[in-house]
């Protein structure tokens, strides 16, 4: 099972996700969630997710952090 965490902060009217050791970011300005759920996509496109765990929800201003873990690929 492989996991990526996701950092979530809001700033200038919009919520922005990234991932420690990637480039790639993705915003949102409806919630930190849809932030995280969109630089999955990008990271991971079709890829099964399993469960995501919400680490710490410190309100719309503070820092969001998001554990998402993948089903594992069969044959890989």
């Amino acid at each position: 099972m492989t996991t990526i965490t996701i950092r979530c902060y809001f700033t200038t009217g919009a919520y922005h996700a990234k991932a420690p050791g990637y480039r790639v970011s993705a915003s949102s300005t409806e919630s930190a969630k849809k932030a995280a759920d969109r630089l999955v996509e990008k990271l991971r496109p079709g890829v099964e997710i399993e469960r995501i765990e919400a680490v710490q929800d410190g309100g719309p201003a503070a820092l969001n952090l998001y554990h998402y873990h993948f089903k594992p690929v069969e044959g890989a």
